[in-house]
């Protein structure tokens, strides 16, 4: 008697070998980038940004040694570095933009603009 190999011989369904995981700042980061993990308590705006060009720096590292065929290349960890540069690149664009403490804007809610007769004088 011949039996058959079908493709999801074995598995419960067909998505069963597929992985998804989600991407934790606190447990990945620490591994991925060498941070420590009380470094990522209170982000604000460039120290976020220095995080996202570190990780952009890493990433591009990773696929370096992929393209080269370097013995020391790991697929999982450049899938696990590209998940963390979009998410911490989609948080940095996502944060609103604050003019900093010291710059002074006009107001131009109240000027007036000048009309062609009247002359200052």
């Amino acid at each position: 008697m011949t039996t058959r190999s079908t493709p999801d011989m074995g598995r419960s369904s067909k998505t069963s070998g597929l992985r998804l995981e989600i991407y934790i700042r606190a447990r990945d980061l620490p591994r991925l980038i060498g941070i420590w993990p009380d470094a990522l308590v209170g982000m604000d705006g460039p120290k976020h940004g220095r995080l996202v060009q570190k990780i952009a720096a890493a990433l591009r590292r990773e696929r370096q040694r992929g393209r080269a065929g370097h013995f020391a290349y790991d697929l999982a960890r450049h899938q696990q570095l590209l998940r963390a540069y979009q998410a911490e690149k989609a948080a940095f664009t996502a944060r609103p933009v604050l003019e900093p403490a010291g710059s002074l804007k006009a107001d131009t809610s109240t000027v007036m603009p000048m009309s062609g007769g009247y002359r200052p004088g």
